[in-house]
């Protein structure tokens, strides 16, 4: 390997050309020109053949950027820039003709060689056709309004004109492919080894002209000439990776990254302080992320399609509306991402700061049936022309949006079903309570359920029984071991049906009397990627339990009678014992004093 100090000496003579380049590579980083246009960076996956055709796929990975007549198709290797101006408003073949200046079709290339935003005399170089009849030559910078004659490209920078069609546009038009050794534009890639830190960047200004249609057109600087001041700023790509511009496609769902997520699109994570999930479907409004950086930069998409299929159907466009918020430069602006009329998303450049960068879909799954869906990006450069599809382009979620079935089908008290808001004397025990419950989730997506009781002022029974997908449960205060992971298929859980609790023919017994609310509550493993979605999907029954002795009782209030009222006139004889509200109760009415014909009451 060579030293830089060979490098130098054998390939960088002292001259103000060598010296001019090293200054402008080294300064690019912090040498910008608020007028510029950028242009991103491309590294040239394949090399397009310089023959003036443009064949199917030879420029699909190029960078596009618009000109006023067509596009302006860049990207770069180790060796070369190479550079297609294609001239999609010139669909007259109108060839330069030799010894008349002006005439025919011809273009411009005026680059700024050592990047000082003016006219260098003799380093500043601009190439195009020559009126001699030559179709690709360069020529030097005299100074501002001058230059020299045509003069040969170095062998290894060669140009072809060509007219037909291209990845633009169908209609045949002009256009002129070209391949720029990077020496000549002073880029020299030997260097990029030694200085890693290197930007490289190339300025220059386009010139298309065409007889029939007429136009001449300059840009970004109107002139054919320019000062340098304003033109388009090309970064070059050092390696085939553009720095953060890599990684996958699609990197994950809200907290989830997609590495965490199976190709059967359930996902499994389990990273204190960070999230959980375990074969958790996804549901409700999701978040999807990919990266904008290798979406633009890497791949060359400036818009993307959403495509989507389920249950193994057909691919077709997922048309979904997201906010995000956008810093204007003094506040964030909330800002409606949507789809185009064809389908398709913007990617945001890298000059623009977002509060969630790189999410690529805001997806309302609730509005989807239950199934496994698969996400696929359909790329598109700024042209609108179909990228072809990287790899690593596939999302698969498992799409859950079924909230669990909960019931308490029955309550018994000593084996005999209770009414609704019936009144129970609690007899001796053994006699007690037990409950029929169901819990289905047809989805298999069922996380645990449990059912308890409360009473009075904030108490509560602690928990009868409960059942969980991966940790087993609770029965009358004794755990038990034991998961469902695979119960109903694989990693499905649907619950319980008619399941008769406490277990093991337990029964439950109140400690007070009181009013009783019993809840059955279930949660499910459907998440979003931020949480879960249905965390206390419940069903109550609600009794009145009073303690006694012996057999005990069942009682089931009427609604069709009600006493009437309490004549205060008539004499109550005075309580000489203790009343006894649930066994011996010794308050008593004179029969002949109540009013049966008072009103009913219907509820």
């Amino acid at each position: 390997m060579k030293s830089l100090k060979t490098l130098l000496n054998s390939r960088w003579p002292k001259s103000a050309l060598m010296a001019a380049s090293l200054v402008g590579a080294l300064t690019s980083l912090v040498q910008t020109a608020q007028a510029d246009v950028p242009v991103m960076r491309r590294w040239a996956v394949s090399t397009p053949t310089i023959d003036g055709v443009v064949s199917p796929g030879e420029w699909s990975s190029a960078q596009s950027t618009p000109l006023a007549k067509g596009r302006l198709m860049t990207m770069n290797n180790a060796h070369y820039l190479y550079v297609l101006v294609d001239v999609t408003a010139d669909t007259g073949n109108n060839v330069l003709a030799a010894g008349s200046p002006n005439t025919g079709d011809w273009f411009r290339l005026a680059f700024d060689i050592d990047l000082n935003h003016a006219v260098t005399p003799n380093v500043d170089l601009d190439y195009s056709g020559c009126n001699d009849g030559r179709a690709f030559v360069k020529s030097y910078r005299l100074g501002p309004n001058s230059s020299t004659g045509c003069q040969n490209t170095d062998p290894d920078s060669i140009g072809k004109i060509g007219f037909g069609p291209t990845l633009n546009s169908g209609v045949p038009h002009r256009f002129w492919e070209m391949r720029l050794d990077l020496n000549e534009l002073g880029m020299h890639p030997s260097l990029w080894h030694f200085f890693p830190f290197l930007n490289p960047r190339v300025r220059f200004n386009v010139t298309t002209h065409s007889e029939v249609p007429a136009f001449n057109v300059h840009q970004p600087q109107n002139q054919l000439l320019p000062d340098m001041s304003n033109l388009f700023n090309l970064a070059i790509a050092t390696t085939p990776v553009y720095p953060g511009g890599g990684g996958p496609l699609f990197m994950g769902v809200g907290l989830v990254p997609t590495t965490f997520i199976g190709a059967d699109g359930y996902a499994n994570i389990n990273q204190p302080g960070y999230y959980y999930a375990t074969n958790a479907p996804f549901g409700g409004d999701l978040r999807v992320f990919g990266r904008w950086s290798t979406l633009r930069y890497s791949l060359g998409a400036t818009r993307y399609r959403v495509l989507y299929s389920k249950d193994g159907g057909a691919f077709s466009p997922l048309r979904q509306t997201w906010s995000n918020y956008r810093w204007d430069g003094t506040k964030w602006v909330v800002q409606a991402v949507g789809p185009d009329s064809a389908d398709s998303y913007g990617v945001p450049s890298a000059f623009e700061l977002w509060y969630n960068p790189n999410q690529i879909l805001g997806w309302d799954s609730s509005k989807f049936a239950d199934g496994t869906y698969r996400l696929r990006l359909e790329l598109l450069n700024a042209g609108g022309v179909v990228l072809p599809s990287p790899a690593g382009n596939l999302l698969t979620l498992k799409i859950v949006n079924t909230a669990p079935v909960v019931h308490i089908d029955n309550i018994k008290y000593n084996n005999s079903e209770i009414c609704e808001c019936g009144i129970v004397t609690q007899g001796s025990a053994p006699r007690g309570f037990s409950f029929d419950i169901t819990v289905n989730d047809p989805s298999g997506a069922l996380g645990g359920f449990w059912l308890f009781g409360t009473y009075g002022h904030g108490k509560t029974t602690g928990t009868i029984y409960s059942d969980t997908y991966t940790d087993g449960g609770v029965n009358m205060g004794v755990p038990f071991f034991v998961n469902h992971i695979n119960a109903d298929g694989a990693k499905k859980w649907n619950g319980v049906t008619g399941l008769t609790v406490p277990l093991g023919s337990q029964d439950w017994r109140a400690s007070k009397s009181c009013a009783y609310s019993f809840i059955l509550s279930a949660n499910s493993r459907v998440q979003n990627g931020y949480g879960y979605l249905f965390t206390s999907v419940q069903d109550f029954s609600n009794l009145t339990i009073l303690l006694g002795r012996g057999e005990g009782s069942t009682e089931c209030p009427k609604d069709d009678l009600i006493l009437g009222p309490i004549d205060p006139l008539i004499p109550i004889n005075p309580i000489l014992e203790p009343i006894d509200p649930i066994v011996n109760p010794k308050l008593s009415l004179p029969m002949d004093k109540l009013d049966l014909s008072a009103t009913v009451l219907k509820l």
